[in-house]
Order: structure tokens, then C-alpha cells, then sequence
């Protein structure tokens, strides 16, 4: 896979306060204008034993334009990978990518690019 912008990893531990999901390290959770954030790869995992749900959220600027709840067994791990051409979640230019779980922690790990 040839990187054509800016790749960043995410990693983050995620519980029932909204966190952002900034790039590590010291990345900002807001994209840069003129790009968009492009996730091709994400681990997802639940390490509670009871079921949850982790909800992604992308704002521009306080007001909530999408929220995208991903359910949990217990234990549960998602991983998912894609092509270049079909990320798995695209942020557009100037928004903030943040979650929340419902019950217990989740770990995220994702990986993409800024392009």
C-alpha cells in the first residue's frame, strides 16, 4: 500500500467520558483543512465481560453530524481492513473524530492517512 498524504495511527482507550481520537502522539483529533482522514485498518476491543457499544462521533465544531454505534459482546474484538480505494471511515476536512463507550473500556487502535 503506497501512502499518498500524511499516515497516522490512533490508540486509544475509550470509556463512558467522550474522548477524542487524535493521531499518535500528539496529533490533533481535528482534520487538517483541506484533507480528509482516511481509516484503513482498525482493531476494536471490548475488555469488558458484558456486552457494550462504542459510539463514533464526528462534529464540526460543537454540533454532532454523525454518530456511528458499533456493538460489543463480551470480549469482543472487531478487526477490519480495506483497500485504498474504500476506506473504512472517511472524516472530512475540519472535523473532530471522537467516542464513547456505553458501559466499560474499549481499546482502538486504527491506522490510515491524512491526504
Amino acid at each position: 500500500m503506497k501512502w499518498l498524504g500524511t499516515k497516522f495511527n490512533v490508540i486509544a482507550v475509550v470509556d463512558t467520558t467522550e474522548a477524542d481520537l487524535a493521531p499518535y502522539p500528539g496529533g490533533s483529533a481535528t482534520v487538517p483543512q483541506g484533507k480528509t482522514r482516511n481509516v484503513y485498518l482498525w482493531v476494536l476491543s471490548n475488555t469488558s465481560s458484558a456486552s457494550n457499544t462504542l459510539t463514533l462521533r464526528i462534529y464540526r465544531g460543537a454540533t454532532l453530524e454523525k454518530s456511528i454505534p458499533i456493538a460489543f459482546g463480551a470480549y469482543d474484538t472487531i478487526d477490519t481492513v480495506s483497500d485504498k480505494e474504500s476506506p473504512i471511515l472517511v472524516v472530512p476536512s475540519g472535523r473532530t473524530l471522537k467516542a464513547v463507550a456505553s458501559a466499560a473500556s474499549i481499546t482502538v487502535l486504527m491506522t490510515g492517512e491524512d491526504k
